[in-house]
């Protein structure tokens, strides 16, 4: 089975408080979009694992290795599988590929397995995995809340002219939230910018964007290079390093990025 992995956006993301747990209390709207990794599960004689990316993990640290064990664990279906992964969403780049990757896996083995396990069991095993997994389950637009795991699906967005730019580097997302100064964040209501994003106004704030930019002050040269194009909006995605820019403007020579487009996905079938 060969299944699209979808790329996420952040359009607006709030940070809200932090958790005695640790975790932090956030109110994000979130939009799948289409720029894919391509994740191929088959039944084998032995588990093994391909991607064509070198710095992908292997190891224990693989979401997606870490979903398979996760699966049987909790269907005691133990078929041996093989899965290859064609990695094209950046790493540590706040667009979501390695919880992605792992929602695609779930997904795959449960059709492979003839759907023992149903749509929101499936969300709730994501939740064991990573907070931005069970988002990919919604049909790629959604509201989320608590730390991430709390998925309510949305209706479409209206389509907008948008790309996305990365820089050369990533951020990890434990060092960003780790750098989140609660005094420095927005006082925007979620409930006002979900609203304005519903009748198409361009709410874009993301309270880690000061963390980030503190770890990595080049992160701030690099949006004023985007601000300075005729975009109507830029903001960053995620815990960074990417922004998505919205409108029809190019972006700079020389800096990496592509055109995207929202992306949905039908009930009963995946990306």
């Amino acid at each position: 089975m060969k299944l699209l992995s979808p790329a996420k956006l952040n359009l607006f993301f709030r940070v809200l408080s932090k958790r005695t747990d640790g975790y932090h209390e956030i109110s994000s709207l979130y939009q799948t979009v289409d720029l894919f990794d391509t994740v191929t599960v088959r039944p084998a004689a032995g588990d093994s694992f391909a991607c064509t990316h070198p710095d992908v993990p292997k190891g224990t640290d693989n979401l997606m290795l870490h979903a398979v064990h996760l699966f049987r664990k909790t269907t005691g279906k133990l078929q041996s599988v093989s899965i290859e992964l064609d990695k094209q969403i950046p790493l540590e780049s706040g667009l979501g590929g390695a919880s992605s990757n792992a929602a695609t896996v779930l997904w795959g083995l449960n059709e492979l397995a003839r759907r023992p396990l149903s749509l929101n069991q499936l969300k709730l095993l994501g939740r064991k995995l990573g907070a931005d997994v069970p988002f990919f389950f919604s049909h790629g637009t959604a509201h989320c809340t608590g730390y991430g795991e709390k998925v309510e699906d949305l209706s479409p967005l209206s389509e907008q002219e948008l790309s996305i730019a990365f820089p050369d580097f990533g951020l990890s997302t434990k060092e960003v939230y780790q750098n989140v100064d609660l005094n420095e964040v927005s006082e925007a209501s979620p409930e006002e910018l979900l609203n304005k994003w519903k009748q198409g106004d361009f709410a874009c704030i993301n309270d880690l964007e000061p963390a980030a930019m503190a770890l990595k002050p080049e992160l701030k040269v690099f949006k004023e290079r985007l601000e300075a194009l005729p975009f109507k909006a830029v903001a960053m995605t995620g815990s960074g390093t990417t922004f998505f820019c919205l409108g029809s403007a190019d972006l700079p020579h020389g800096v990496k990025g592509q055109r995207v487009r929202f992306h949905t996905r039908k009930p009963d079938s995946w990306y």
